[in-house]
């Protein structure tokens, strides 16, 4: 069985930032808060997992909660880039070989237009 899920996630450098992107992300949807060993907070929305070989559901999913935002997190990211990094990311677990990946068009302009990449993890 595969299973796929999506995040998006903000990973702040500097602390002044936390109050500000907290409440950016807590419109979007439940987040996770993290703080890692580099003295950095991971600010992450987690889809659920699709238990299908397709990620267009997720990548549907991802842009459902994001996109009545793009303008917001686009001007926040145009502002702190040197002090943040934003991403979109995708999470695969699967027990075959050969997982077909497709992406589809509206998640591809959702990462342009937020001038973020989309990685993959798992594969």
């Amino acid at each position: 069985m595969t299973e796929i899920y999506g995040e998006f996630g903000i990973e702040i450098y500097d602390t002044n930032l936390k109050l500000r992107v907290e409440r950016i992300m807590r419109q979007i949807a439940e987040i996770n808060i993290m703080k890692t060993k580099r003295n950095t907070i991971i600010f992450d929305y987690v889809t659920p997992i699709v238990r299908e070989p397709y990620i267009e559901i997720v990548s549907d999913i991802l842009c459902n909660k994001l996109e009545p935002f793009t303008e917001i997190l686009f001007d926040f990211y145009s502002i702190y880039k040197e002090k943040c990094y934003m991403g979109i990311c995708f999470v695969v677990n699967s027990d075959k070989n050969g997982v077909v990946i497709k992406i589809n068009e509206r998640l591809l302009k959702l990462a342009t237009a937020l001038g973020v990449e989309i990685q993959f993890d798992g594969l």
